[in-house]
């Protein structure tokens, strides 16, 4: 567990060398969740810091379920747009095996997350990705526009 939480550290303070050097052990627990920062992944708190070299290591890493949420339901997808990590969010709807309609715990998703944060860029790559659907609603009955418009987005 010791090396599976200097991963963690590694992913979260971009250090890319160590990081590296660690992806070498194979028996490694490359999902291991640190129950001390909501059950994040190495990998979620690579993408919900914007670690664009980290986040290319670990996505070409089999091991790696792309799709691990934390406690709050929160997808390294989900972090991404949260942050407003363009490149990230990019990297991440050109791999196939992320889900990126995938609700957080309240029914948020990575679209209603990047409309509420105003992070205009992401949402338009959203609206444009035939894949997410944009009529996905939250708990509470909002819609992606809605969420915009309440949170000042759209004026």
């Amino acid at each position: 567990m010791e090396e599976e939480k200097q991963l963690w550290k590694g992913c979260s303070d971009g250090k890319v060398e160590e990081v590296q050097k660690l992806l070498e052990n194979s028996k490694l627990d490359m999902n291991w969740q640190n129950e001390f920062q909501y059950s994040q992944t190495p990998f979620y708190i690579a993408c919900y810091n914007g670690r664009i070299d980290i986040v290319k290591l670990l996505l070409n890493d089999q091991r790696i379920d792309v799709n691990k949420s934390e406690k709050a339901g929160w997808t390294p997808f989900y972090g991404a747009c949260l942050n407003g990590h363009l490149e990230i969010v990019k990297m991440l709807l050109n791999d196939e095996r992320v889900d990126i309609n995938k609700a957080d715990n309240s029914s948020w998703t990575p679209l209603s997350i990047a409309c509420e944060k105003g992070h205009i860029e992401i949402v338009k790559l959203l609206f444009n990705d035939k894949r997410v659907d944009i009529n996905q609603t939250t708990s509470g009955g909002l819609t992606h526009f809605l969420v915009a418009c309440y949170f000042g987005q759209i004026v």
